[in-house]
């Protein structure tokens, strides 16, 4: 398991154009974003991915390792069950950030 940093860049909504400089870091895992880590020291690594307990000790130890910093327990998406997920409601709207 290789964990990265990386600065977190987006697009701004407005122009669409200027690149947006984030004050945290994307979390990478073997070359896969999951997560995020704030700049400020302590910060929990937050992540979008569901590992298991072993795994998420690796990538805290590594990002302390990058980071020299403790970055306490991790936070992480719950558990949802399956027939949850991706499912719509008739009270859906469609908003005008929308990129499809």
């Amino acid at each position: 398991m290789i964990v990265e940093l990386k600065p977190h860049e987006g697009i701004a909504i407005g122009t669409k154009d200027k690149v947006v400089k984030h004050d945290q870091w994307r979390v990478f895992v073997d070359g896969v974003g999951v997560g995020y880590l704030s700049f400020r020291p302590g910060s929990k690594v937050c992540l979008i991915e569901r590992f298991s307990p072993i795994d998420i000790e690796e990538i805290e130890r590594q990002v302390f390792a990058l980071t020299k910093s403790d970055p306490g327990k991790s936070v992480t998406a719950p558990d949802v069950p399956e027939e949850l997920l991706n499912t719509s409601t008739e009270d859906e709207t469609d908003s005008e950030y929308d990129l499809e």
